[in-house]
């Protein structure tokens, strides 16, 4: 069904019905999503991280170690949408 969906989609958009073109591109726009939302979530730690360095009170301290934990969690669901998106493209070409 994937297929079909995607023999459909580049049919609209005028590019190649090669399975193997597709699965490539996919590859490339999954890994260049994944990538950039993954360098987003590192920046984030790294900018709590200064921030927790930096706090003097309390409520600062916990809320910049609330922004690192939610920002591990991000990174966490794009390595795990990054490995179930490759093993879905992958068993979609087979």
């Amino acid at each position: 069904m994937l297929n079909e969906i995607l023999n459909l989609a580049a049919k609209v958009v005028g590019a190649s019905t090669d399975t193997s073109n597709l699965q490539t591109i996919l590859y490339a726009v999954l890994n260049s999503v994944m990538g950039l939302g993954s360098i987003i979530c590192i920046i984030f730690i790294a900018v709590a991280g200064v921030r927790l360095s930096k706090a003097t009170e309390e409520e600062d301290m916990a809320n910049a170690k609330k922004h690192i934990k939610n920002a591990i969690i991000g990174l966490c669901i794009c390595v795990l949408a990054l490995v179930v998106g490759n093993a879905v493209i992958a068993t979609a070409h087979t």
